[in-house]
């Protein structure tokens, strides 16, 4: 088996839709040992933490729209901005791994690594949908 570095970004976001709850969804990744299970495959792993999202409640705007949101536009722009630059740091050789969070962490995560050569994205959520883009 091919090994490889491998680098984790953490982007607990719920901003973008209106229920509570996924932005813990990188932590319970990581307390399943996925940094343990990835070096236990002889990969090489890179922690960057994890981009600074603010709560809801600390931003004193309303979601609006119906999947909520709205309202919290500069906030995502500004975490999705943070998760991007993180991503363009990367050395071409480093497969990036990004923990998230609603689906609004696909305009940093996708234009992070939008530069490499090939580029593929792999999107699992919580619903088995399974959509061709």
């Amino acid at each position: 088996m091919q090994t490889r570095k491998v680098a984790i970004l953490s982007v607990p976001m719920d901003l973008g839709q209106g229920r509570r709850g996924v932005d813990m969804g990188p932590s319970a990744i990581r307390c399943g040992r996925l940094e343990e299970r990835l070096e236990a495959l002889g990969h090489e792993v890179l922690d960057l933490g994890h981009v600074n999202v603010p709560d809801p409640e600390e931003l004193g705007v309303e979601s609006t729209g119906p999947g909520g949101g709205m309202g919290f536009l500069e906030a995502i722009r500004t975490a999705c901005t943070e998760a991007a630059e993180k991503l363009l740091a990367l050395s071409d050789d480093v497969f990036p791994v990004i923990l998230g969070g609603d689906h609004s962490i696909s305009m940093g995560s996708v234009t992070g690594v939008s530069r490499r050569e090939r580029t593929g994205v792999v999107w699992v959520d919580a619903h088995g949908d399974f959509n061709t883009p």
